[in-house]
C-alpha cells in the first residue's frame, strides 16, 4: 500500500501492453509538468513514443531512461 498526502491514484498494469494502453488513456493535466519514465529498453522506447509523439509532451520536460534490456548483460543507456 502506498500512502500519500497528495491526491494519489496508482495503477499496476499487468503487462507491457496494459502499461502502454494506460499511458495512452491517461489525460495529461493542464499546464506545465515533467514526465519521468524508467523501464526496460523496449518498453521505454514505446512509452517515449506515446508520451512525445501521441500525447505531444515536450521533450525538454521529460526524462525517459532505459536502465536494463531484456536478454542483455551489463546494459545501460548511453545517451
Amino acid at each position: 500500500m502506498l500512502r500519500s498526502a497528495a491526491d494519489l491514484h496508482a495503477d499496476w498494469p499487468s503487462s507491457e501492453a496494459a502499461l502502454v494502453n494506460a499511458l495512452r488513456s491517461f489525460v495529461l493535466p493542464a499546464g506545465e509538468g515533467f514526465a519521468w519514465v524508467a523501464a526496460e529498453a523496449g518498453q521505454a522506447r514505446r512509452l517515449r513514443e506515446v508520451l512525445l509523439e501521441e500525447k505531444g509532451h515536450p521533450l525538454e520536460a521529460s526524462k525517459v531512461a532505459s536502465y536494463w534490456k531484456c536478454g542483455a548483460a551489463d546494459f545501460h543507456e548511453t545517451h
